[in-house]
This record gives structure tokens, sequence and C-alpha cells, in this order.
């Protein structure tokens, strides 16, 4: 078990947190400020939750049910780091793309992948990609407008 995850056990479901914190270098304090900001500059958190969390811990995020929000910002810095080469399994992968979808929402599908990082095994996300699209699309109910 890694120690992220006996130190941060709030975090063990969420893939882009639990890998941040495993990787990015700083005390805890720092990295839940580098999350808010991100969070917030992106509009994946608003400004009172911002202030608020900026000088927080991770279980004031948690308190706060934040955590979505530090882990979409995680899975975007994560991007955008050299040394991190992308998900390795397949549940990594679909709680990363899940992520991937919000930060790039404006973009279809086929964009989405186009966005991964070139480090990034695109070959292993294609597949998880095409069934995350499956498994939404059999959640959608559909609407029906009466004249």
């Amino acid at each position: 078990m890694s120690t992220v995850k006996i130190t941060y056990p709030q975090i063990e479901d969420f893939y882009g947190l639990s890998t941040w914190f495993e990787l990015a270098q700083g005390d805890e304090a720092l990295l839940v400020r580098i999350l808010a900001d991100t969070a917030g500059l992106k509009g994946w958190l608003s400004r009172p939750q911002h202030d608020q969390l900026s000088s927080a811990l991770l279980i004031d995020v948690e308190h706060a049910g934040e955590l979505q929000s530090f882990d979409r910002a995680a899975v975007y810095l994560l991007s955008q780091m050299p040394q991190f080469i992308g998900p390795k399994d397949e549940t990594s992968w679909q709680q990363w793309l899940k992520q991937w979808q919000v930060v790039h929402k404006d973009k279809t599908p086929a964009e989405q992948l186009d966005a991964l990082p070139d480090r990034f095994d695109l070959h292993r996300a294609e597949p998880v990609m095409a069934q995350l699209l499956t498994n939404q699309k059999e959640k959608v109910i559909p609407l029906t407008i009466k004249d």
C-alpha cells in the first residue's frame, strides 16, 4: 500500500489526487493550495470555495465536498508534468478519462483523446474511452416533448 493512501485515506478512490500527492513535491498545505488555485482558475471551484480552501488541508476539502474538483485539478496538473507518463491500468484510465472529459468538455471524444499528452499510451486509452462512452449512453434518459 502506498504511503499516500495511508497518510490520506480520503483520496484513495481518486486517481488524480492520489497520484498528485505521490508525485508532486511539497507539503500538504502547498499541494492543496496549488490544486485550489488551479480549480479556481479553471472554474471548477467557486470563488468563495477557493478562498476558503486555498489555505486548507485535504480533510477540509473532503468536508467541503470538493474532492471531485480537486481530483479534476490534479488530472489537469499531472497532464502538465513531464515525469508523469499516464495511467497504467484500466481502472485508473477510467477515472482519468472521466475527469479528462470535464477538463475538455468543449471537445469531441476523439479530440479529447488527441488532447492527451504524447507520452501517454493512447492504445490503452482508446478502448477505455469507448467503454466509458457506451456506459454514459446507457445512463442517458431520453426526453420526449409533447405538443
